[in-house]
C-alpha cells in the first residue's frame, strides 16, 4: 500500500511521526455567524514557521482534512510541504451543509462520486495535487440533512437517493 501526499506517493514506512487531523489553510468566516478575521488562516509564512516547530523535534507528516468550502488550498499545501520537508496528506470531500460548495446541490450523487474520484486520480481544484484520504465529512448534531445524506452516499455512488 502506498500513501498519497501532496508531493506524490510514499511508502508507509516513510511517513514517521504524524499529526492525523489538522487544518492548515482554513477559512471559517461564514461558520456559525463568526464574521471576523481570526477565523481565517491563510498566511503561508506563519504556517511554515509553525509547522517547522513540529518538524524540528522529529515530526515528519500531517494529514490536512480541511475540506473544499472551508479553505482547502492544494497548491498552498504543496508549497508548505516543499518549504518544511513534511509529508502532507490532503483530504477531499465536503464537511457540513453550511459550508458546502454549490456543486453539492447541483450534481447528482454519482456525479459527486465522480468528482471525488477525479480528485483522487487527477488532482483537486485545477491542480495536480491529489488527496490521500476522503474526509473530513460531518453532519448536524441530531440529524442528517438531505444534502449531507447525498454527500455520504456519494462515497458509495448510489444514485437512487435524491
Amino acid at each position: 500500500m502506498i500513501i498519497q501526499t501532496v508531493l506524490g506517493s510514499i511508502q508507509p514506512e516513510a511517513l514517521g511521526t504524524t499529526l492525523m487531523h489538522e487544518h492548515t489553510f482554513c477559512d471559517l468566516w461564514e461558520w456559525g455567524g463568526r464574521l471576523d478575521y481570526n477565523a481565517v488562516v491563510d498566511d503561508e509564512t506563519l504556517l511554515a514557521d509553525e509547522l517547522s516547530c513540529f518538524r524540528a523535534p522529529g515530526g515528519s507528516a500531517l494529514v490536512d482534512v480541511t475540506p473544499e468550502g472551508v479553505g482547502r488550498n492544494p497548491a498552498g499545501l504543496r508549497r508548505l510541504s516543499e518549504q518544511t520537508g513534511l509529508h502532507v496528506v490532503m483530504g477531499c470531500g465536503w464537511y457540513r451543509e453550511r459550508v458546502y460548495p454549490r456543486c453539492v446541490y447541483e450534481l447528482r450523487i454519482n456525479q459527486l462520486a465522480d468528482r471525488l474520484i477525479r480528485e483522487l486520480s487527477d488532482g483537486a481544484q485545477a491542480s495536480s495535487v491529489r488527496p490521500g484520504v476522503i474526509g473530513e465529512l460531518g453532519t448536524e448534531r441530531f440529524h442528517i440533512t438531505t444534502a449531507e445524506e447525498r454527500v455520504f452516499r456519494s462515497r458509495g455512488a448510489d444514485d437512487s437517493a435524491p
